[in-house]
């Protein structure tokens, strides 16, 4: 839980990055209203922001719906750090203002240039009419790196939420030695126990695909029946605190087929070479540089997708990405999610996800076990 002393520092920083770019800025993105408030609902389809002023930097001010007025001051879920908290929505009391554009006037009064981390057209008609004239200027950028370096807390909530996870690889291997099972009753067991089990969310809907729908990473858990020998994809990122996990493991029904303990042996060489490498300074170059070369030697280059991982944190893809062009440079406290995934169109894949937060000297696995081929 996000308190008053770390929001400061975290609102500050952002001031000092571009208190001579934009005299404010708006977030109505769910994960940077939480980096920087601490607050969440459970429904984002009601206008919520944030609002820091860079004259007014201690402080940033939550603009959130009426509706989520019991959630904030009696404290349900993830109570907001901030006291400037301002309400609007339809009820008739003095402390709530009828429509978002007037919540956002009262704190952007002055505001030349206003900084924004995404926007919809929806909101940015309510802030042309708070304030017509303002010029948008667009600052992720200048956000996404505050979120790179994870402290101690943030660190250990994505350690729980990964050990969550790994529970669930678990009770998957379980599932396939008891009965036949579809690729949804696994999901959907999945995602129950991790809620029981103290998740508070997902950062992604739980991914189970056997067969060639592997080639696909981002498909959904349908009702097929999983069939024998051939690979099984989960991915699984339960959240704790927001912070997403990200396990990705290959089962099998049965032997595996030669060709994908091939992929799997071609897959560990590469990832160790990257794990070996890790540590604050290094850059994505001369990561992607030896995946390169494991798979060159293992001939399976052209089914490797260019790339090796990214950032890890209250998304699921944050900065750094670690793969294409990316120049990105390595320093303590990020966390990272390493897989260099290779798959073939038609048969599936070898899929693993491990996660590292980086130290003084390597890596801190947060993933541990299970790393081949699991064989029911």
């Amino acid at each position: 839980m996000l308190d008053a002393v770390e929001g400061r520092r975290r609102s500050l920083a952002l001031v000092e990055k571009l208190n001579t770019t934009v005299d404010a800025v708006l977030c109505t993105s769910p994960e940077n209203i939480y980096f920087f408030t601490g607050f969440r609902t459970m429904l984002y389809t009601r206008f919520t922001a944030t609002v820091i002023r860079m004259d007014q930097p201690g402080e940033p001010v939550l603009i959130a719906a009426s509706v989520d007025q019991r959630l904030i001051e009696d404290r349900v879920w993830s109570p907001p750090w901030t006291s400037r908290v301002t309400l609007h929505g339809p009820d008739s009391a003095a402390n709530i203002v009828p429509t978002p554009a007037a919540a956002l006037k009262l704190h952007l009064n002055g505001v030349h240039r206003l900084g924004v981390d995404s926007i919809r057209l929806s909101e940015l008609d309510e802030v042309r009419a708070a304030v017509p004239d303002v010029e948008i200027v667009p600052v992720l950028g200048s956000i996404e790196p505050l979120k790179e370096v994870k402290g101690a807390q943030e660190i250990e909530y994505l350690r729980r939420a990964n050990h969550l996870a790994m529970q669930g690889i678990e009770t998957a291997r379980a599932m396939l030695a008891e009965k036949p099972v579809t690729e949804l009753e696994i999901a959907v067991r999945l995602d129950a126990d991790a809620r029981l089990g103290g998740a508070d969310g997902f950062g992604y809907p739980t991914l189970v695909s056997y067969g060639a729908k592997i080639a696909a990473p981002h498909s959904p858990a349908l009702p097929r029946r999983i069939e024998p020998h051939q690979p099984l994809r989960i991915a699984f990122g339960p959240t704790v605190e927001g912070y997403s996990a990200d396990v990705v493991r290959t089962l099998c029904l049965g032997e595996p087929p030669v060709e994908l303990v091939r992929l799997q042996d071609s897959f560990l060489e590469a990832q160790d070479a990257v794990v070996r490498l890790i540590r604050p300074g290094v850059a994505v170059p001369e990561l992607m540089s030896v995946v390169r070369t494991v798979y060159e030697k293992w001939n399976v280059l052209g089914w490797w997708r260019n790339n090796i991982g990214h950032g890890l944190g209250l998304t699921i893809h944050e900065t750094p990405r670690i793969g294409g062009v990316s120049q990105a440079v390595l320093a303590e406290g990020m966390v990272v999610a390493i897989e260099p995934f290779v798959s073939v169109p038609g048969f599936g894949g070898y899929a693993h996800c491990d996660v590292f937060a980086v130290t003084k000297t390597g890596t801190d696995l947060l993933t541990p076990g299970l790393r081949h081929i699991i064989q029911v």
